[in-house]
């Protein structure tokens, strides 16, 4: 796998990052053509406010400004309640959110509800995917991004969470491409 720092070539269009964006551990992963090209884990509070993350950490990396689609997890708190935590996840959405709408890139909102069960339902139709788990929990997230990298040292749920938001695009597509199979049926 690349570093994240590597140039990418320029014919690469088809670029898409994915972030689970906590405040003290945000899984960040580069899909391209693809292809997993990068993933890791930050710690945005290291950093002090969440425009720090992003100008320090990310701005740095021009492959994710290249990025044709974002996806980012949505944060839901849980049972209604927020926090000084949620408050900084929050923050550290609407940073990566402007960075990357100012970069020209098309940023996704989802729902970890959402998104975990549109990307199950992708690959147990295109990869022959099982998910032993009666839930899509930390490990739903692991052997999902396991299956679709290949990588079986995934460090985090985070960095899983990751890996499969920057497939998105490929299960919008797969969606897409059914729809209108259906419509000229």
């Amino acid at each position: 796998m690349e570093t994240m720092t590597s140039n990418l070539s320029q014919s690469s269009s088809n670029i898409v990052v994915g972030i689970d964006p906590g405040w003290s551990s945000c899984g960040v992963a580069i899909n391209v053509e693809g292809k997993r090209y990068f993933s890791s884990n930050f710690i945005p509070k290291d950093y002090g406010t969440p425009f720090s993350f992003v100008k320090e950490a990310l701005v740095p990396t021009p492959v994710l400004f290249s990025a044709t689609h974002i996806y980012i997890e949505r944060f839901v708190a849980y049972a209604g309640v927020h926090s000084n935590a949620s408050e900084e996840i929050l923050l550290n959405i609407g940073a990566l959110c402007f960075a990357f709408e100012e970069a020209g890139a098309k940023v996704n909102l989802v729902r970890a509800i959402d998104w975990k069960q549109r990307l199950c339902k992708y690959l147990v139709r295109t990869k022959a995917f099982n998910n032993p788990y009666p839930s899509f929990d930390k490990k739903f997230s692991i052997l999902a991004a396991q299956s679709i990298s290949g990588d079986k040292d995934i460090k985090s749920d985070h960095e899983a969470d990751a890996i499969c938001l920057s497939y998105m695009k490929e299960v919008d597509d797969y969606e897409s491409t059914l729809k209108r199979s259906k419509t000229t049926s």
